[in-house]
């Protein structure tokens, strides 16, 4: 039976938590030296501009969503004085984050496009580092033996 330590296992979840902004800052750098035009694969995607575009706009929809329900059972309470009575939703885990991924990988954006989708990344409570964020102390997840 392997056994990781609390610290290992928080050490390899965030760095899958920054993965994705990783890829839309790689994207930036690929985009800022040019390396992107060697490639005869991403000439022909450039004719595919809706694809990219589309990802980019369904995933902030899908982003704006999550932030959504997970205010409103704030937004519950302090209207209806408790919690009680509210229909629990859920989100779409990590669609969104995909999908800005997607779009950073095929677009090349430039760093102002790559500040504006990190903060979408930040925000985005369906994603990887919310799921390090919420699950911190949980020691359910953290301690138990991987095997």
């Amino acid at each position: 039976m392997m056994k990781l330590s609390s610290v290992m296992r928080h050490t390899i979840m965030i760095i899958i938590a920054l993965i994705p902004f990783t890829c839309v800052w790689l994207g930036t750098i690929t985009n800022y030296y040019g390396y992107h035009k060697k490639h005869i694969i991403f000439n022909i995607l450039d004719f595919y501009h809706i694809l990219p575009i589309g990802a980019l706009i369904l995933g902030v929809f899908i982003i704006l969503c999550n932030v959504c329900l997970f205010i409103h059972p704030w937004i519950y309470k302090l209207k209806h004085g408790s919690i009680e009575g509210y229909k629990h939703t859920s989100g779409t885990p990590l669609f969104g984050t995909l999908l800005i991924v997607f779009y950073s990988i095929i677009r090349f954006p430039q760093a102002e496009m790559s500040i504006y989708l990190s903060i979408l990344l930040l925000i985005d409570v369906a994603g990887p580092l919310w799921f390090v964020i919420c699950t911190w102390k949980d020691k359910s997840l953290w301690e138990v033996p991987m095997f």
